[in-house]
């Protein structure tokens, strides 16, 4: 039996966050290098107007996170600088 804690992250970023939030998709993977117990991830995107489209949306964003445990992962919802920051760029 697994423990693992799935935890994903949707937002919508602020307008004026624009600059923050396209930064994500290019080092967004960072900041995750040495989570206690992150076992994947992936920093996702969308399209325009948030659905399927060939044109990419700069502002509605995702990340998906599978950690060893749910401690980890709620560890990780409540204390990581990284939540922290989106909770400060977004509007959702």
């Amino acid at each position: 039996m697994s423990n693992q804690t799935a935890v994903l992250v949707l937002v919508d970023i602020a307008p004026d966050s624009f600059w923050w939030g396209l930064s994500r998709y290019v080092i967004g993977r960072f900041p995750l290098y040495g989570v206690p117990g992150l076992q994947f991830f992936k920093v996702l995107g969308s399209g325009h107007g948030g659905g399927f489209s060939t044109k990419p949306s700069l502002h509605k964003q995702g990340l998906f996170c599978v950690f060893d445990n749910e401690v980890n992962a709620q560890r990780f919802r409540h204390e990581s600088e990284l939540i922290q920051s989106y909770l400060k760029h977004t509007r959702e």
